[in-house]
């Protein structure tokens, strides 16, 4: 069974004292069972050594090591991972993420219930650094940013070695996937300095589709085609309409996301989902 690896991990009274802390790490128990996820594994484990990488290539950007365009392909190599990752990291740690991972660069108020207003952390904050023309002026903001992902990323990781979900629970996560892909990733706002929003939904695409080859060899045949096919055909459209001004989103939602989404559903409720989410969201989970 493949697990995540991490070098030196902490204690683990550490972890349970980090999970008791911070919000966006506690569920309750709906989310402690099922078998363990293989490539959800690794494709976690892939987002904390990209954090690790990114932290190294800031340092050397620091210290004038490292040219910009080096940097901005390490942030956007970091990037794609977590994208793979996605899904399931926002679907298990949505306070978390936002907070620490990939929140709007935004200041805004700390979650522990204190008054205290915080700054913004995490890739979104990293790209528009990255991507603008101060980059270099910012470098030492970066390098302390870069250093803040990998800790949190690593908090990130351990705890998701403690989580197993049953396959509907994936697939939900998937479904929400799609729509966060339609309305934060290709609208830009989750890339406010490089704009690479239609790569970014590439990469997302493409690992679920992965993880659905797995859960979908559980259904039937012609389900397993049926959605391989509206996902090839969503990475297609996206790789062949690159241009983020002339995008068509209309269509992309028409003919891509919105009968995924469907197919999603009939999945879900295959797999021993009942059209309930154990989330506390305003998504109508019983949505087609």
């Amino acid at each position: 069974m493949a697990m995540i690896r991490i070098k030196n991990p902490r204690p683990l009274y550490i972890l349970l004292l980090i999970g008791a802390l911070i919000p966006g790490l506690r569920f309750s128990q709906i989310y402690d069972h099922g078998p363990r996820n293989p490539f959800l594994d690794e494709t976690v484990e892939e987002f904390y050594h990209s954090a690790l990488s990114l932290q190294e290539s800031a340092e050397k950007f620091k210290l004038g090591k490292l040219s910009e365009a080096a940097l901005r392909k390490s942030l956007d190599s970091t990037r794609g991972a977590y994208k793979k990752a996605e899904f399931i990291l926002e679907y298990l740690y949505p306070a978390f993420v936002e907070e620490h991972i990939n929140g709007a660069p935004l200041l805004h108020i700390e979650r522990s219930g204190t008054p205290f207003v915080v700054p913004p952390e995490g890739l979104q904050v990293l790209d528009e650094l990255a991507y603008s023309p101060q980059a270099t002026a910012e470098k030492l903001q970066i390098a302390i940013l870069a250093r803040k992902l990998s800790s949190e990323s690593h908090i990130l990781a351990s705890g998701f070695l403690e989580r197993k979900l049953q396959d509907h629970q994936i697939v939900e996560a998937m479904r929400m996937e799609l729509v966060r892909i339609f309305t934060l990733g290709l609208t830009g706002f989750d890339t406010p300095g490089s704009a690479n929003a239609i790569p970014e939904a590439q990469y997302a695409l493409a690992s679920m589709q992965k993880c659905l080859q797995q859960l979908l060899n559980k259904t039937d045949k012609h389900q397993l085609e049926a959605i391989n096919t509206l996902l090839y055909a969503a990475r297609q459209f996206l790789h062949q309409n690159g241009d983020f001004n002339t995008l068509d989103r209309l269509h992309f939602y028409r003919s891509c996301i919105q009968p995924l989404y469907a197919r999603l559903y009939d999945v879900q409720q295959r797999l021993g989902g009942n059209g309930k989410t154990s989330r506390i969201t305003a998504w109508n989970p019983a949505s087609r």
